[in-house]
């Protein structure tokens, strides 16, 4: 059988992709559709759904479902489920989600709050929904996006570098309460991605990454972060592509005191957010 044929009989014949209109997302439903799976991408953006959805449609000939849905807002998860009933999700990418930099004390509370719905109940709950089918039939497989920031406190990112924590280390557990049903998953850790939305807050001077520090100042491209997830799904639990993050957070990990980590990132950030911090 070809590698298309074995990933969709055990992954397929659907594939259910958060945040599927731009960057890593897109990249994903675009491999999913190459392997021959189709597709159901959610965003909140119809116009970018629609584009994406004609262009995979067209390039690859599968269906695809564009679903605009605001994982902010708890009701999407039920909007999600009723609008796949009809169909049988074999690989569900929880990937919707954004920076969200800024002082706590700053920030707005209802939208940090916004915010932990996207990155920690919408996850947690898609994997319940999704993983309970899956696990029903013993087939499948779950990819989580989670971060570089989510192995220790970020100051001026706490609420994102929160929510990757939680995403990382319930991953890490679901690797081995699903994998036991025949269920795959696998925690992306990526580090800075050249996305739209990165290109957007520097463009818009919510950040200045040309502060960070040479060796944070390293890019991937969508395309680096799928293939590596791909290539490891099934394998391990979690993974950070590039050898360079690797050894960078790893090392960090292992060979510095965790206090001494964190201010190290609160003097990244400080530098990185300057204009928006003076009020704190």
């Amino acid at each position: 059988m070809s590698q298309a044929g074995d990933f969709k009989s055990k992954y397929g014949p659907w594939a259910l992709v958060t945040g599927g209109s731009s960057g890593i997302g897109e990249e994903y439903a675009r491999r999913f559709a190459e392997l021959g799976l189709d597709v159901v991408i959610v965003a909140r953006g119809k116009e970018r759904l629609e584009r994406v959805k004609g262009d995979l449609e067209k390039r690859y000939a599968v269906s695809v479902r564009a679903l605009s849905a605001d994982l902010r807002d708890p009701e999407s998860i039920a909007e999600i489920e009723k609008a796949t009933s009809d169909i049988e999700i074999g690989m569900l990418v929880s990937n919707a989600g954004y920076d969200n930099a800024g002082a706590l004390l700053i920030n707005d509370l209802a939208e940090e709050n916004r915010y932990i719905n996207l990155n920690v109940y919408a996850p947690l709950n898609l994997a319940y929904v999704f993983g309970k089918k899956m696990t029903g039939r013993g087939r499948g497989g779950i990819i989580f996006t989670s971060s570089v920031f989510g192995y220790q406190g970020v100051p001026y990112g706490a609420c994102y570098a929160a929510s990757k924590a939680f995403v990382r280390t319930l991953g890490e557990a679901l690797f081995i309460e699903y994998g036991d049903k025949g269920v795959d998953v696998l925690v992306v850790s990526p580090g800075h991605i050249h996305t739209g939305a990165q290109k957007n807050m520097a463009d818009e001077g919510w950040v200045d990454y040309s502060k960070l520090p040479r060796m944070m100042n390293v890019w991937m491209t969508p395309a680096q972060v799928v293939e590596k997830a791909l290539t490891s799904l099934g394998r391990k639990p979690v993974v950070i592509p590039g050898v360079y993050y690797r050894v960078l957070t790893l090392s960090g990990w292992y060979l510095a005191r965790r206090k001494d980590l964190v201010k190290i990132y609160a003097r990244v950030m400080k530098k990185m957010l300057a204009p928006h911090l003076t009020r704190y």
